[in-house]
């Protein structure tokens, strides 16, 4: 992927909307959002907008802190910093749900469910300097230390990911869930060390002490899904519209990804839901529930949910080149959204 954005750039070149780092091999990954969290790390939150509604304070402080802390660690180096805390985040991420998977299922389903979370077409943003590797880590982190019944270290996974996107405590219900499988699905032989789930909430609610003491509000996280080219104008009607017709153009083939993955994502859901047991499906739907809320971004949200991942493999289990096939078109896919990413053309 590093040589096919690097390849790219150097036959066709940047677009105006491009985040130049003044570096070739990475270049390609500052696109977009990366932009914001960039500005987070080198000049911390503000309320200025350079857009009306516009501000930095949407975006969570988990990625760019770490990103910060490593930087000082590379002599100042923060560009460097972002594409290592991305791309080992991920890797560390594909460790964990590869012995969690292997652990509960067996290690082909392992294998086939990371290749597949690899190779998903929105996997770019694994490797670019957004939040998705880490807040992946995080969830998948968590859900291992459960599977374990490491319940301290499950909690505090979870409250990490919730300092990395709002979204990230509700995994503390399918945690939940796992505690009562563990416990026979019974409540009075529950562990008191599951209590510790109850942690969820402290990375938003950490966040929002911040906001209030920094800048004088503990709501300045909300609302971007109304502001004009973010969220705004993407309403029901629109997510209508967008599966009534399609008429060219890279928006509504980003729009078309959305709605194809939000609807295979479901599909599976409901398919393998006693593959995967009930603690990754309450997770899954719990998700979905919210993701089809904020459906024009849904393919980069989309490709943390690794329960999908496992729930193809083990749909997949005895059908070996079924797998490969979906890994093999998925890469593919992968290989345009990557050209079109780096190109600062919209993908989610």
């Amino acid at each position: 992927m590093f040589l096919f954005g690097l390849a790219g750039l150097m036959w066709i070149g940047p677009s105006r909307y491009s985040m130049n780092v003044g570096r070739p091999w990475f270049d390609a990954w500052f696109r977009w959002d990366a932009g914001w969290y960039m500005q987070i790390v080198r000049s911390g939150y503000s309320l200025v907008e350079p857009e009306p509604g516009q501000r930095n304070t949407f975006f969570f402080p988990l990625y760019p802190m770490t990103v910060r802390a490593v930087g000082k660690l590379l002599g100042g180096d923060v560009v460097l910093a972002a594409v290592l805390v991305s791309n080992l985040c991920f890797v560390a991420a594909a460790i964990v749900l590869y012995r969690f998977v292997s652990e509960r299922w067996n290690e082909e389903v392992a294998a086939r469910s990371t290749a597949l979370l690899a190779c998903a077409p929105h996997a770019v943003y694994f490797s670019a300097a957004y939040a998705e590797s880490l807040f992946l880590l995080c969830w998948v982190g968590a859900f291992y230390a459960a599977h374990r019944q490491r319940w301290l270290i499950a909690g505090v996974c979870v409250a990490l990911s919730g300092a990395s996107r709002l979204i990230g405590p509700i995994a503390g219900v399918g945690l939940g869930v796992m505690a009562l499988e563990h416990a026979g699905w019974k409540l009075k032989a529950l562990n008191w060390r599951v209590l510790f789930l109850g942690l969820a909430p402290m990375g938003v609610l950490a966040y929002m002490l911040f906001l209030q003491q920094a800048l004088g509000s503990p709501w300045l996280f909300l609302g971007g899904q109304s502001i004009a080219g973010w969220g705004a104008g993407h309403s029901l009607q629109k997510l209508w519209q967008a599966f009534s017709g399609w008429r060219g153009g890279i928006a509504p083939m980003a729009d078309l990804s959305h709605l194809v993955g939000l609807a295979l994502a479901s599909v599976v859901c409901v398919a393998a839901r006693r593959k995967v047991g009930w603690p990754l499906t309450i997770l899954s739907a719990t998700t979905l529930v919210v993701y089809w809320w904020v459906w024009y971004s849904a393919s980069r949200y989309l490709v943390v949910l690794f329960p999908t991942f496992i729930g193809l493999a083990l749909l997949f289990e005895h059908r070996p080149r079924v797998t490969v096939g979906l890994i093999a078109g998925s890469a593919l896919m992968q290989g345009m959204m990557t050209w079109i990413f780096t190109h600062a053309d919209w993908v989610s």
